[in-house]
């Protein structure tokens, strides 16, 4: 039983902490119905430009390695994200610049998809929702029926008449 409230408690922060995390979130989304969800496209920065490769190129001194990539969320936490683009990219003022032809293949290479950066909600969020109701699933159907809410059954009725 302290098993199940304590749940209750973890779950009831976590679903506080989950509101909290989806007002405060900049990115921009849609609703529908209780559901928001946010798609379109998502740039996600790497890392600096290599200082030789601004000194050849300065205009990218202002842009750091980055993948502009085409994404579906839920509540700000991606779901799904795909065609990916390496890019000189900046967040700060949103922009986006074509990084020279010659340059993508080594930057492909020493920066791949799975540095970028990202938040721990836009990257872990979604699992972590769906890892919230499993857990508030499995609670509702662990739930033992107390006296007052069972069911009586015409055998248990029929007992306790003919005891009188």
């Amino acid at each position: 039983m302290s098993f199940n409230i304590f749940c209750k408690r973890y779950l009831g922060a976590m679903a506080i902490s989950f509101a909290t995390l989806s007002t405060l979130a900049p990115a921009p989304a849609q609703a529908r119905g209780l559901i928001i969800y946010n798609t379109g496209e998502e740039l996600f920065e790497v890392a600096d430009f290599p200082q030789e490769m601004v000194a050849q190129y300065p205009g990218l001194k202002d842009y750091k390695i980055s993948y502009a990539c085409q994404r579906f969320g839920l509540f700000w936490a991606d779901v799904w994200t795909w065609d990916c683009k390496l890019t000189a990219g900046n967040i700060s003022t949103n922009t986006i610049a074509d990084i020279p032809q010659e340059l993508i293949p080594k930057l492909e290479k020493d920066y791949p998809f799975d540095q970028v950066q990202r938040n721990f909600w836009n990257k872990y969020g979604f699992i972590t929702m769906v890892g919230i109701f499993a857990l508030l699933a499995i609670m509702k159907g662990k739930e033992q029926p107390t006296a007052e809410t069972q069911p009586q059954t015409g055998l248990e009725s029929q007992s306790d008449t003919s005891t009188n």
